[in-house]
C-alpha cells in the first residue's frame, strides 16, 4: 500500500527529504552549542566509559552495548565523543518526529474528513511541511531536550527508541506492513531493558496494536513473531548479569545482578505514579495525543444546526487551547515536567518522552488548524466556497505561521543563555584551579564524588593521569577497590592481601594505609573535610587542594601557616575573585525585588515562566564557597580578622545555603567590633 501523501507529486515528494534536512539543521545547532568536555550531566556517564570507576555496571544494558566501541578511545577524548554521539542521537531523533509527524492522520473529526481524501488522511496541503518543522523546533530547542543533545546523559538513546517506535507504528498504519510491527516490537524490548518508562506504556503500545490491527491482531502466527522479536529485544536484560559474573575486580553473581537490575525499575516505576503530578503533566503532555488518536463521530446526538456548529466550534476552540498549552510548556511554567515533584526524584528518566509527546501534539495540533479552516471540497464537484471560512483560514493560516516563529524565538531566548551556561568552561576553569595547587606527582583523595571524576577527567584530558592516583575515600572499605587501584597504579598502591580478599577495611587499618603513602610521596586531598583521617594528618591548603601533613607525636593542633603560604592563597583568591567568581555571583545573587526587567524578561513575567537556576553553576559555586570559607577560617586563625570577614561573605554570596559560611561572618563581625558570644541566625 502506498502512502497516500507520497501518491500525489509536487511538494508531497518534497516532505520525504524534509525529516532529514530538519535533521541536519539540528545537528548543525548542537555542533555549534556542543560541550566539548564534562559537565555534572554527563560527568557519570563519561566516567564509567573512560573507565575511571570500579564497580561493575548493573543497569541500562542498551546504552552499554552502543557506548562499547567509544571505550577503546583514549579516556581523554572521551567525554567529547559522547557528546558528539548524542548530538547525532538528538538529530536522529528529531528526524522520527518530523516523519512521525508527517505521518499522523489527519481523519479525526468531521471537519477533516470533509477536506483531507488521501489515503491514509496524511496532510496534503500547501503547507504540510509547516507541522513536522514546528514540533522539530518546538521539541528541539526545549530546554531538557538542548541539554541532553548536548551532553550525553544516556536519556537520548532512551527517546531515540521510544521515537522510532511511535515512527514504526505510524509507517504501518501508512502501508501496512506488518514488518514494521514486528520492528517495533523489537524496539520495544530493547527500550525496555534501558527505560523503566517503557513499561509504563506498554498497556498503550498494546492498545495500539489491537486498535490498528483489529481481529488480526489475534493471528497466531503473528503473535508469535510479535513474541519471539519482543523477547529477542528482552534478552538484553541477560548482557550485564553476564559481564558483572566475569568480572574480575568486583564480581556480582549473575542472579543477583539481574533481580537488582528488575527491583530498580519496580522501584523507579512505583515512584513515577504520584497523582497530582501525574495529573499536570497529563493535562498537557498525554492528553492531547489521546485526543488525536480517537476518531470522532460526525456528531454526538443533537442533529440541529446550532448543535452542529456549537459541537464544531467547541472542537476547534479545544484544540487551539491544546495547541498553545502545548507550546507554553516548552517553555517550561511551573507545571512541566521539568519542574514537577517527580522531577526532584528523577532529574533527567521519563521526561524527555512527555516533552517529545507534546511536540508531537503541536505538530498534530498545528496541522489540524490549518486544514479545517479551508474551504470544502466535494470529491466530484471540487471547491465549495464559503466567504466566512475564507477568512478564518487566513486568520488560522497567520496565526500558525506567526506561531512559527515566535516560538523559536521565546526558546532561543529562554535558553540559549542557560545553555552557554551549561556547556561554558566553568567546570573547565575549577578544574584548573583545583590542579594549579598540586606537585608534578601526588596522590589525591576526595569523599566527594563529583570532585573526583572532574580530577580524573582533567587529569585524563591534559595527558598527566599516570603522574597522580585519585583515590575516592568512600569506596576504600572495600577490597575490589583496592584492586581496582593496584590494576592502575601497580607500583603505587599496594593489592590487598589474603586476609583483604573478601574482609572490608577497618577505620584504623586505612590510617595506617595513607600514613604509609604519605611516607612514598606528597598527598593530596581535593577539598576541605573532616573525620578520622584529619586526626592523624592536617590540611595545608594550596589554592582549591590542601596537602595533607602528618601530626607530630607532641603536637595537638596544626602549625600555624607560613607567610609562603599565605601569600600564595591570597594571590590566588584576589585573582579568582576578579576572574571567575564575579560572574558566579551575578549568577548566585537573587534578584532585587524593585530591579528594572527588560523587556524580554517582563513577557516571560506575564506568561508566569520564573528565571532558570543554572544547577551547574550553582554547584560549581558551592564548590568554591566551601574551599573561600576554609580560607576565612585560616586568615582568621592568623588574626587577619578583615580579609577574612570579606572571604566569609563572599563564601556565603556564592552558596546562600552554606550555613557554616553565614555563622563565621556574623561571628566575624562581633570579633571585628570586639564582641564575644554565639551567634544567632534568621530562622527564616
Amino acid at each position: 500500500m502506498t502512502n497516500g501523501m507520497e501518491s500525489r507529486g509536487g511538494g508531497a515528494h518534497a516532505l520525504r527529504f524534509l525529516p532529514w534536512l530538519v535533521g541536519a539543521g539540528a545537528l548543525a545547532v548542537y555542533l555549534l552549542t556542543l560541550n566539548h568536555w564534562v559537565s555534572l550531566f554527563n560527568l557519570a556517564q563519561s566516567a564509567r566509559v573512560a573507565g575511571w570507576t570500579w564497580q561493575p555496571e548493573l543497569y541500562n544494558p542498551l546504552n552499554f552495548l552502543v557506548t562499547l566501541p567509544l571505550r577503546l578511545l583514549p579516556a581523554g577524548i572521551v567525554p567529547l565523543a559522547m557528546n558528539l554521539f548524542a548530538a547525532a542521537l538528538a538529530s536522529l531523533t528529531l528526524m522520527q518526529l518530523a516523519r512521525s509527524v508527517i505521518l499522523l492522520p489527519h481523519d479525526r473529526t468531521h471537519d477533516q474528513r470533509d477536506r483531507e481524501f488521501s489515503e491514509s488522511a496524511v496532510l496534503t496541503i500547501p503547507l504540510a511541511w509547516l507541522p513536522p518543522v514546528f514540533a522539530v523546533i518546538a521539541c528541539g530547542l526545549q530546554l531538557t531536550f538542548w541539554e541532553n543533545a548536548t551532553n550525553y546523559t544516556g536519556e537520548m538513546l532512551d527517546l531515540f527508541v521510544f521515537a522510532f517506535i511511535l515512527r514504526c507504528l505510524l509507517e504501518f498504519r501508512a502501508d501496512g506492513r506488518d514488518a514494521w510491527l514486528t520492528t517495533a516490537a523489537l524496539a520495544y524490548g530493547l527500550g525496555i531493558t534501558n527505560n523503566f518508562a517503557l513499561v509504563g506504556f506498554f498497556p498503550a503500545f498494546l492498545m495500539a496494536l489491537i486498535w490498528m490491527q483489529g481481529l488480526s491482531f489475534f493471528n497466531l502466527r503473528f503473535l508469535s513473531r510479535m513474541l519471539l522479536m519482543g523477547l529477542a529485544g528482552l534478552s538484553l536484560y541477560l548482557v550485564l548479569p553476564l559481564v558483572a559474573s566475569l568480572n574480575k575486580i568486583e564480581p556480582v553473581g549473575f542472579w543477583t545482578t539481574l533481580k537488582l537490575h528488575l527491583l530498580a525499575q519496580k522501584n523507579s516505576l512505583g515512584a513515577l505514579f504520584q497523582v497530582k503530578a501525574l495529573i499536570l503533566i497529563s493535562l498537557t503532555n498525554l492528553v492531547p495525543v489521546f485526543v488525536m488518536s480517537i476518531r470522532w463521530a460526525s456528531q454526538f446526538g443533537d442533529s440541529s444546526r446550532i448543535g452542529q456548529v456549537i459541537t464544531t466550534a467547541i472542537f476547534h476552540v479545544s484544540h487551539a487551547v491544546m495547541l498553545l498549552a502545548a507550546l507554553w510548556v516548552t517553555l517550561d511554567p511551573p507545571f512541566s515536567p521539568r519542574h514537577s515533584d517527580m522531577a526532584m526524584r528523577f532529574p533527567f528518566p521519563t521526561f524527555l518522552t512527555l516533552y517529545y509527546l507534546g511536540a508531537l501534539a503541536i505538530g498534530y495540533f498545528a496541522g489540524y488548524l490549518l486544514l479545517v479552516f479551508r474551504p470544502k471540497r466535494d470529491r466530484f464537484s471540487g471547491r465549495i466556497p464559503t466567504p466566512f471560512l475564507d477568512f478564518l483560514n487566513r486568520v488560522s493560516t497567520t496565526t500558525i505561521v506567526l506561531l512559527l516563529f515566535l516560538e523559536p524565538a521565546a526558546l532561543v531566548a529562554r535558553n540559549l543563555k542557560e545553555i552557554h551556561l551549561t556547556n561554558g568552561n566553568a567546570m573547565e576553569q575549577f578544574a584548573r584551579h583545583s590542579a594549579e595547587g598540586l606537585p608534578q606527582k601526588a596522590l589525591l583523595f576526595s569523599d566527594d564524588p563529583r570532585r573526583h571524576l572532574l580530577m580524573c577527567a582533567w587529569l585524563a584530558k591534559t595527558g598527566q593521569a599516570k603522574n597522580y592516583l585519585v583515590v575516592d575515600t568512600q569506596s576504600l572499605r572495600w577490597p575490589g577497590y583496592h584492586r581496582f587501584l593496584h590494576k592502575n597504579f601497580p607500583d603505587r598502591w599496594p593489592a590487598p592481601t589474603e586476609a583483604h580478599k573478601e574482609r572490608g577495611y577497618e577505620d584504623m587499618e586505612l590510617v595506617a594505609l595513607m600514613q604509609e603513602q604519605a611516607k612514598a610521596g606528597p598527598v593530596y586531598y581535593l577539598h576541605p573535610s573532616f573525620g578520622y583521617y584529619f586526626e592523624f594528618f592536617y590540611a595545608q591548603p594550596h589554592n582549591l587542594v590542601y596537602e595533607l601533613k602528618e601530626f607530630s607525636k607532641e603536637a595537638l593542633l596544626p602549625p600555624a601557616l607560613t607567610d609562603a603560604i599565605v601569600q600564595e592563597n591570597e594571590k590566588f583568591w584576589n585573582e579568582t575573585l576578579t576572574a571567575t567568581l564575579q560572574p558566579l555571583l551575578a549568577i548566585a545573587k537573587p534578584r532585587e525585588p524593585g530591579a528594572k526587567l527588560t523587556t524580554v524578561e517582563f513577557i516571560f513575567k506575564k506568561m508566569h515562566l520564573n528565571p532558570y537556576v543554572n544547577s551547574q553553576a550553582q554547584v560549581i559555586a558551592s564548590f568554591y564557597s566551601r574551599c573561600l570559607n576554609h580560607w576565612g577560617v585560616e586568615m582568621q586563625k592568623l588574626d587577619q580578622l578583615a580579609k577574612a570577614g570579606e572571604h566569609f561573605q563572599t563564601a556565603f554570596a556564592l552558596n546562600p545555603y552554606n550555613v557554616v559560611a553565614e555563622i563565621n561572618a556574623e561571628y566575624n563581625k562581633k570579633l571585628q567590633a570586639g564582641e564575644r558570644g554565639a551567634v544567632q541566625l534568621d530562622k527564616s
